[in-house]
């Protein structure tokens, strides 16, 4: 029993790599694979389910920050008469489009000149999830690639002579 188990589970695995080659073969043919592919801190999974989430049509967002908002990323504002600028985490979104930039969010780290703080700063402020700020920036970054429609290479260094 456990033979015919063990089996089916190298079978399952097969086909299950063979999915993924499909996946993989499918989205590099997409125009703008190169593109999606530039974003840090995703793969071929992610950049797939990403194409999927938007229909392959970024035109139709219009701008970096249409996508966050769709994505759950951007904030929402919670006003009450006189009292503005209280914002707070949306409550309608895109669970996969928020799935696909957690991964980025989580591999970006911010410049360590914005995280220094003094111990008393430090003691007195509030726990917040600093994830949807970063990841906006991920959201921001994959439209603003997409718009150039191009893959900038990286600059060789100079060598000292």
């Amino acid at each position: 029993m456990v033979h015919t188990l063990a089996k089916s589970v190298l079978a399952l695995d097969e086909e299950i790599a063979g999915v993924d080659a499909q996946i993989a073969a499918r989205f590099r043919e997409h125009r703008d694979a190169e593109v999606i592919l530039s974003m840090p801190g995703t793969g071929l999974t992610l950049d797939a389910e990403f194409i999927a989430c938007t229909g392959s049509d970024m035109d139709a967002f219009g701008s970096a920050g249409r996508l966050a908002g769709v994505a759950g990323l951007a904030p929402v504002p919670r006003d009450s008469g006189r009292i503005t600028g209280n914002m707070r985490r949306p409550h309608r979104y895109h669970c996969r489009l928020l799935r696909v930039y957690s991964p980025p969010a989580s591999v970006r780290h911010p410049e360590p000149s914005t995280t220094t703080r003094g111990p008393r700063a430090r003691a007195t402020s509030r726990q917040s999830l600093p994830s949807p700020a970063v990841a906006s920036t991920c959201c921001g970054h994959s439209s603003a690639t997409k718009r150039h429609y191009s893959v900038q290479p990286p600059e060789p260094e100079a060598v000292p002579a």
